[in-house]
């Protein structure tokens, strides 16, 4: 079953949703927008506060939907 990781990203948070088969999940960080964040500043924030609310198999898949205004 494929597990699919969704992004909806604004500037100030980011709800994300791991959908596994008809189960969804719901997370949120602080808002990744490339305009304001750089590369290395976004990979941190997913690492420290994201990655440790997964659990299980990670997502075969990753979208992201970013709001820029």
């Amino acid at each position: 079953m494929p597990v699919i990781l969704i992004a909806d990203s604004g500037s100030t948070k980011t709800e994300w949703c791991l959908v596994t088969g008809k189960t969804r999940k719901y997370f949120y960080t602080q808002g990744l927008s490339p305009y304001f964040l750089s590369s290395g500043q976004i990979e941190t924030i997913i690492r420290n506060e994201l990655l440790p609310k997964l659990k299980g198999p990670g997502p075969e898949a990753i979208f992201l939907w970013n709001r820029l205004q």
